[in-house]
């Protein structure tokens, strides 16, 4: 008993240091963080809210130094959709995102990387890349184990070209055919689309990526709907 009692008195006292040690880090992290912030110029913080697509940088399929400094002098907070707007396969993306952190770092003043960010809805949307069902498709086989292993594939590929964010998976019950993007979600079961989105983000986050969760075009779903209710009243 006397064992037993000092275990836990030893278990209890060391997750206690721990707590205090992940709470002076964050405290650390947040001083430095105001530090820096402190030292930006009112154009660079007004940078760090603005996105761009990385094909407004290229010129002849190449990274152009002229179009950076014409377009984000003062650095740039998230590029869009970079599989999306560059035709070029994983690798090359890989040396592109290197190209224009090493710019943003060692060019601009901030010395900000930005944050790169993609669709994962049917895997890593890049050329040559597999192609995974859609996520309606997805719900079909009522398999959430299977939509992990899949996303984890996706994940370890965003992860290797540097892609530290996702803009997926969506979540809204979708529970109207006239809404345009259905195959984005999983179906009209809430349970069903609770499990998988779950697995989903379980998927990506094993390699540290970010998601975004995009409960959106719930809402605009329902602004259409009401819209369409008072135009059929009208006409009736």
């Amino acid at each position: 008993m006397f064992i037993l009692t000092s275990l836990l008195f030893v278990i209890a006292y060391s997750e206690k240091n721990m707590c205090q040690t992940q709470i002076n880090v964050e405290k650390g992290i947040q001083k430095k963080a105001e530090k820096f912030f402190n030292k930006m110029t009112l154009e660079e913080k007004q940078a760090q809210l603005n996105g761009i697509r990385p094909n407004d940088l290229m010129e002849k399929g190449q990274l152009s130094i002229k179009l950076c400094k014409e377009k984000i002098h003062f650095g740039i907070g998230r590029m869009s959709h970079l599989a999306l707007s560059l035709n070029l396969p994983p690798n090359q993306l890989r040396d592109f995102v290197r190209q224009l952190q090493n710019y943003l770092i060692k060019q601009i003043h901030s010395g900000v990387p930005a944050i790169f960010h993609e669709e994962a809805i049917t895997g890593f949307c890049t050329l040559g890349a597999i192609s995974f069902p859609y996520q309606i498709g997805m719900s079909c086989i009522w398999n959430p184990e299977f939509v992990m292993k899949n996303t984890k594939r996706t994940a370890k590929i965003k992860r290797q070209i540097r892609v530290l964010m996702t803009l997926s998976p969506k979540e809204d019950v979708i529970k109207n055919a006239h809404w345009s993007c259905i195959e984005e979600g999983f179906g009209e079961d809430a349970y069903l689309t609770s499990r998988i989105v779950q697995a989903f983000v379980q998927g990506l986050k094993e390699n540290n990526l970010q998601t975004v969760w995009s409960p959106l075009p719930s809402i605009l779903q329902e602004m259409e709907m009401t819209v369409l209710k008072c135009k059929n009243e009208i006409n009736s």
